[in-house]
């Protein structure tokens, strides 16, 4: 079995897992960069994205849940909950199915707190393949789709055990 954990926004990142302990893609998003006046803006790239997506067998999709933070300007969370939709759409758009989980609950799983540098020191620990894309502080969105998709794998391991 398959599963992918997306990291959803600009800097955020999507790993491809199997069952057997090992980690098919981690990768950062893709972005393209688009004229905004004067300045040059990240998009999400959603034909790569999707490219991924179908090349890889995957059984399932599990996609952070985001919510808006007190702390980020109004401009930058439209942005960032237009990727996280927009991501939700390619999903569903390419007849993957897909879950949400919450930032706790995947952190809960892999047993860590919300520091991405925890996120990366565990990802690595969990998945030494992957380990040389995560050596830097802007990895951070790798290593929570790792464990994003792990705990999406630990999910679905107790409920067909359960069944």
């Amino acid at each position: 079995m398959n599963v992918a954990g997306i990291d959803p926004g600009l800097t955020g990142g999507i790993a491809i897992l199997d069952d057997q302990g090992g980690s098919l893609l981690v990768d950062d998003l893709p972005v393209h960069w688009l004229a905004s006046g004067k300045k040059l803006r990240a998009e999400l790239d959603l034909a790569s994205l999707r490219q991924i997506l179908v090349s890889t067998p995957i059984d399932h999709v599990f996609l952070e849940k985001v919510a808006s933070r007190p702390s980020q300007g109004v401009s930058s969370m439209f942005r960032f909950g237009h990727s996280a939709g927009a991501i939700y759409g390619l999903i569903v758009g390419v007849q993957l199915s897909c879950s949400y989980l919450l930032p706790q609950k995947w952190q809960r799983a892999a047993g860590i707190g919300p520091s991405p540098d925890a996120a990366r020191q565990r990802a690595a620990q969990l998945y030494p393949l992957a380990a040389p894309q995560l050596t830097r502080k802007r990895d951070a969105g790798r290593a929570d789709a790792i464990l994003i998709a792990h705990a999406g794998l630990r999910l679905l391991s107790h409920s067909q055990a359960a069944a």
